[in-house]
């Protein structure tokens, strides 16, 4: 059977809101491959989701606006595997998790004059259990200062970013991190 279930509220406190939403769900899926496929298993394959995020704006006395912002997803999927040296299958798992937590600021310092500073960096996790198993995780931190100006021509925006992203891994990596 399947089954979804979430929760979710909103806050608001004089210049501050919260944010928060939860939930999960299992899908008790029919198997993913059929009898042509190698290793078939005509085994159900079930997948599992939760997730969960935050988010907090708060308005501060000087015209700033400053966010935060979380989230997290994990998901469980198992899949038909081959079978064993006695012929006994198995389902391979497929684990993966999904995260980023980012920092935002913006203010107008005049009307025409707004500006930007975001902080942030995300994660991807995958582990794979079972007949050939492996983990990647991924990694990317960002930071970005823009400003854009209002013109009787139009919008000109200035600003500077950097980013860095890594790979860590069991299998070798030639390159394992830029920036």
């Amino acid at each position: 059977a399947d089954m979804n279930a979430s929760l979710g509220f909103t806050a608001i406190e004089r210049n501050t809101t919260v944010s928060f939403s939860a939930g999960a769900r299992k899908v008790d899926a029919p198997s993913a491959t059929n009898d042509r496929a190698w290793c078939h298993d005509p085994d159900r394959d079930p997948y599992e989701n939760g997730y969960a995020n935050l988010k907090v704006v708060a308005n501060a006395m000087n015209g700033e606006t400053i966010t935060l912002a979380g989230w997290v997803s994990q998901g469980k999927t198992q899949y038909d595997g081959c079978p064993n040296a006695a012929g006994q299958f198995a389902n391979d798992i497929n684990k993966q998790t999904l995260a980023g937590v980012q920092l935002n600021s913006f203010r107008y310092f005049e009307p025409w004059w707004l500006s930007r500073v975001t902080l942030g960096e995300r994660r991807d996790k995958l582990e794979i259990e079972g007949h050939f198993p492996s983990r990647f995780e991924t990694r990317q931190a960002q930071a970005a200062w823009t400003n854009e100006f209002g013109t009787l021509l139009g919008t000109v925006i200035a600003g500077l970013e950097a980013v860095r992203q890594e790979v860590l891994s069991e299998t070798a990596f030639t390159q394992t991190r830029r920036d």
